[in-house]
């Protein structure tokens, strides 16, 4: 490797020397007792880790709310479908009822039809024929 080799050593004055007035300033900072340690991480970084530490509570508090809304909703949503099944249960048993009764009198039991409209918005009739028109107006009444 190339720092074994003589001609690559550096001389005496291109190393690096301590400062004599070193041993002072650590003895006055206290750096060097082992009980005291100078702070070793710039304010900046724990700044952002405060502030970032300040974001991990806000958002845990805020995953914590929203689990129980959640929670809520699905007791609630579970409740409503309860509801409607309930309901269909009710119609259901009523036209056995209906079925039953009318056939215990003698009478005819005539189950609910399904009511559907389909409503069709055409625009520009008034510019169309009166062949086209009429059919369309038909529909409506």
């Amino acid at each position: 490797m190339w720092w074994r080799h003589a001609h690559h050593v550096l001389p005496v004055s291109h190393m690096r020397r301590r400062p004599a007035n070193m041993e002072a300033e650590t003895a006055a900072t206290g750096a060097g007792k082992p009980g005291k340690r100078l702070p070793t991480v710039p304010e900046s970084v724990l700044k952002k880790r405060k502030t970032l530490q300040r974001i991990r509570e806000a958002r845990a508090t805020a995953t914590a709310t929203a689990k129980k809304v959640q929670k809520q909703k699905r007791k609630d949503i579970f409740k409503r479908a309860e509801k409607y099944v309930k309901e269909y249960r009710k119609n259901e048993r009523d036209e056995i009822r209906l079925r039953r009764e009318a056939k215990r009198y003698g009478n005819f039991y005539v189950p609910d039809e399904p009511k559907l409209a389909f409503i069709i918005r055409i625009r520009g009739c008034v510019l169309n024929g009166r062949t086209t028109r009429m059919p369309l107006y038909v529909g409506f009444w």
